[in-house]
């Protein structure tokens, strides 16, 4: 079905505005030539309508892998100071060792080595807000205690406080 609507447009553009069809050999050889064309570009159509997507998700998956940071699964103590293996790495190693082009030392430069003393250091810097946690949250109970106790007391506040002061910028 297809090959007879292609024909059916060759046909109509090889008419002559009177209405007659031009003759020949040569017409007849290039109109073969112009379908076997057509049919080998739509064989290359189909072929990488096929191909492409899978070739172009394989090379941006290559090229995310390359780019993600390589650190080692056991980082340290976990945030709750427990010495729990934080999976950061682990992910990367396995799609790494299974392409045969990388390897990885490849993909560990010695720049990765700064990004993992910087998650060092915010890791433990994360752990040390967790545990002033409770102390910060014991100073602001305190805090609002005492404001609803200001605010509980009847006894009229001084003119000095309440007054509205100017504030001048320069």
């Amino acid at each position: 079905m297809d090959e007879q609507p292609e024909t059916l447009i060759l046909d109509e553009c090889i008419r002559d505005p009177g209405g007659n069809r031009g003759g020949g050999a040569a017409d007849e050889s290039e109109i073969g030539e112009l379908e076997a064309e057509v049919k080998e570009m739509a064989g290359r159509i189909q072929h990488l309508r096929g191909t492409v997507p899978g070739r172009l998700s394989e090379a941006l998956s290559a090229q995310l892998i390359a780019r993600r940071p390589c650190l080692s699964a056991g980082m340290g103590p976990d945030l709750q100071g427990h010495g729990a293996q934080v999976g950061i790495g682990e992910f990367r190693d396995q799609e790494v060792s299974e392409q045969p082009g990388l390897s990885n030392k490849a993909s560990c430069p010695e720049a990765d080595q700064e990004m993992s003393e910087r998650l060092h250091i915010l890791r433990s810097k994360i752990s040390s807000n967790i545990d002033a946690m409770p102390k910060i949250l014991k100073g602001i109970n305190g805090c609002i205690t005492r404001i609803n106790r200001v605010h509980g007391h009847t006894a009229s506040t001084h003119c000095v406080f309440k007054k509205r002061r100017k504030i001048y910028l320069f």
